[in-house]
């Protein structure tokens, strides 16, 4: 018994071995299959890394097409059939209507509406895309329905105006409020155009500056709350676009493109319009809110706004504008200055400054007469460019120096000529000149161009009005005296400018002597005037030669220019 045991154990244990000898066997090929799966799988990622042209799978493709296929088959067609039962609730509206029951038409439009928003409800945990657009449609029929209550009918349901813009306002806030909740910006969008669109369908004017009033401020509330850009540039084109159809008469409700008779006090709520998107200044740049867009849009604001003015001057206020231009002036110098203590910009402040001189120029022209308001204007330009200094602003010097050379050629180009405007031109951009040499630090000038442009301008007016002041016998005399003024001055203060020009002066003198005096001074005259020319030529001449004496001297510095 004992041995039967023991061989039932020995042929168990056998067994027992064989089958752990089977599994180790196929636990190393289970190892030996994927050690060669994984070799292939690398060598296949090898061949399609070395090979581009064949680095994307068919399925990738297929992949693709079935993802633009499924853009156009859910994205199209739900706008598609958004856009159809829109149209179909706006159908039955009208049909409803010609049967003159109004309020069936809008109890209909609002059971429409609130279907698709239901619908839009029941349909959250599908596809967004769709939610997305049911909703928007939602929001236009909305607005649709509400406006269709009073305007664009013969026999309105609601007959009150007042009323019926404040039930066209709620629909807007429900607008307005899912834009907040769902942080969309387009929908914001949305609200905005329908005040717009509001404002030009009350076709009353102070309803309509005020509508226009409330689509610039909630603009700016959202810049501030959300940083949502456009829609302030898109408010700013609607308010001030609105404001133009105002003057032309409306013509969006069909009335004749002509200007308005009456003013309508509109200066005033055009003011507020700037006001309220100035306050953009203030706003903090961020991710979304970047620098070139802040600056941009307080650009569009200032030229939106110039647009409008003007055109208001032209049809009300031709004869009264300097009182229009003088509030402008206060205004933007004013809001410049509080800009420039309290925002961390050199650019902005500027802007305003630039906007509040420019209107300060038409100030002049409307107290002065010509050619002496362009003596007022050439004292303004010294003004401006102190300011400027103040503000650090480059900006400013150089819409400054634009505006001044613009002056002077339109005072030599089409007004008589005056020797005291004469005068101050050289005196201004002599000044000038100094003064951004002085200062050249403080503004932050890297080139010397600026300056340049206000020492020719000088050369330019101090050679016109030693020309008319002087009697034309002695010009030769005179222009050669400023030639050796400008030679001593560049050596007292060793600037070399002052020599060019000399030189440009002398060069000058000698074309008149030879072409023009010559014809016209008598003989002893005739042979001062080249002596005096020949002698100061000489004498610049022999200062050059020296200088180059001692320029090339090892042991001499160069005169620093």
């Amino acid at each position: 018994m004992s041995g039967a045991d023991n061989l039932d154990k020995k042929t168990v244990k056998q067994i027992y071995d064989k089958i752990e000898s089977l599994e180790n066997r196929i636990i190393r090929m289970e190892s030996l299959v994927h050690s060669e799966s994984f070799q292939r799988s690398k060598k296949g990622q090898e061949v399609v890394e070395s090979n581009p042209e064949t680095s994307r799978p068919i399925e990738d493709e297929e992949h693709e097409k079935f993802t633009f296929e499924s853009r156009i088959g859910e994205s199209g067609l739900a706008w598609l059939g958004s856009f159809v039962l829109f149209f179909s609730v706006i159908f039955l509206m009208s049909y409803i209507r010609s049967k003159n029951q109004q309020l069936l038409a809008g109890t209909i439009g609002y059971l429409g509406t609130a279907a698709l928003f239901a619908f839009a409800y029941f349909m959250r945990n599908s596809s967004q895309n769709i939610i997305k657009i049911l909703r928007i449609i939602g929001y236009i029929l909305l607005f649709y329905v509400t406006i269709r209550l009073h305007f664009f009918s013969k026999e309105p349901l609601i007959t009150n105006l007042y009323l019926s813009i404040a039930l066209v306002l709620i629909s807007i806030g429900f607008v307005f409020l899912h834009a907040v909740r769902r942080k969309s910006e387009f929908v914001a969008s949305i609200g905005l155009l329908m005040t717009v669109l509001l404002a030009l369908f009350a076709d009353s004017s102070y309803e309509t500056f005020s509508l226009l009033l409330i689509c610039a401020a909630v603009s700016i509330y959202f810049v501030y709350r959300f940083s949502w850009w456009k829609g302030v540039f898109f408010s700013m084109i609607g308010v001030y676009l609105s404001h133009l159809l105002w003057l032309t008469g409306n013509p969006v409700m069909g009335h004749e493109m002509v200007a308005v008779n009456a003013h309508e006090n509109n200066l005033i709520f055009l003011f507020a319009y700037g006001l309220i998107f100035s306050a953009i200044a203030f706003k903090e740049r961020s991710a979304i809110f970047k620098e070139p867009v802040y600056i941009s849009a307080i650009i569009w604001n200032g030229l939106s706004f110039s647009v409008v003015v003007l055109s208001v001057v032209y049809l009300f206020f031709k004869e009264d504008f300097v009182f229009i231009f003088e509030v402008i002036t206060v205004l933007c110098i004013a809001y410049s200055v509080y800009l420039h203590l309290k925002v961390y910009s050199l650019f902005v402040p500027s802007i305003y400054a630039v906007y509040g001189f420019m209107a300060l120029s038409i100030v002049v022209y409307g107290y002065a007469s010509v050619p002496i308001v362009f003596l007022y204007l050439g004292i303004q330009s010294l003004f401006v460019l102190s300011l400027a200094l103040w503000y650090r602003s480059k900006t400013i010097v150089i819409v400054n120096i634009i505006l001044f050379v613009g002056l002077l050629i339109t005072y030599l180009a089409i007004t008589q000529i005056n020797n005291s405007v004469n005068f101050t031109f050289a005196i201004v951009a002599l000044a000038s000149a100094r003064i951004i040499y002085w200062q050249k630090e403080k503004l932050s000038l890297q080139t010397e161009n600026l300056r340049n442009v206000y020492l020719f301008a000088a050369f330019i007016s101090i050679l016109v009005f030693l020309y008319h002041v002087i009697p034309y016998e002695y010009v030769t005399f005179a222009w050669t005296g400023i030639a050796a003024l400008f030679f001593v001055l560049s050596i007292l203060i060793k600037n070399v400018k002052y020599r060019y020009l000399s030189i440009a002066t002398i060069l000058v003198t000698i074309v008149y002597l030879f072409f023009i005096d010559l014809s016209k001074m008598d003989f002893g005259l005739r042979v001062l005037s080249f002596l005096a020319v020949g002698i100061l030529t000489l004498v610049v001449s022999l200062y050059y030669a020296r200088k180059k004496k001692v320029v090339l001297e090892p042991n001499k510095k160069e005169e620093v220019e």
